[in-house]
């Protein structure tokens, strides 16, 4: 994930797992976030009406943009599911025993507070990771 960066020594980039890309937003959406959809970016100023799409990371091409509004919306509920974390149960994989392991839970917060803090920042701008080729023996 990636926006210009407002302030000097501003967080402009951020990257996790497409599991924990797809994780905070299923424990956002559990804290209250109400996905308004995503947009392609666009240089053109003059589009009207914009088609909004998921928010499943495509190809380097395919960058998708989530706006002011709805990344602190997200970056909210996050921080309720933060404060609240018996919502993390409602998770079924978190439920079955992650939760129960003191390292994967921490992790899981740090995930957590490290995207609401992006988040918070504004609009930003994502795409998927190019995976680094197979070796070959």
């Amino acid at each position: 994930m990636s926006r210009d960066s407002r302030q000097q020594g501003g967080r402009d980039l951020f990257s996790c797992s497409l599991s924990g890309w797809r994780l905070l937003q299923e424990l956002a959406i559990i804290g209250g976030w109400r996905p308004q959809g995503t947009t392609y970016f666009s240089r053109n100023e003059k589009v009207e009406a914009v088609a909004l799409h998921d928010y499943e990371p495509g190809e380097s091409a395919d960058l998708k943009c989530i706006d002011r509004e709805d990344a602190i919306a997200w970056a909210t509920s996050l921080q309720i599911i933060k404060e609240r974390p018996e919502f993390l149960t409602q998770v079924e994989p978190l439920a079955k025993g992650d939760l129960q392991d003191p390292e994967k839970r921490d992790a899981l917060l740090t995930l957590i507070a490290e995207f609401a803090q992006y988040a918070y920042g504004g609009s930003f701008g994502f795409v998927r990771a190019v995976a680094a080729p197979e070796s070959t023996a």
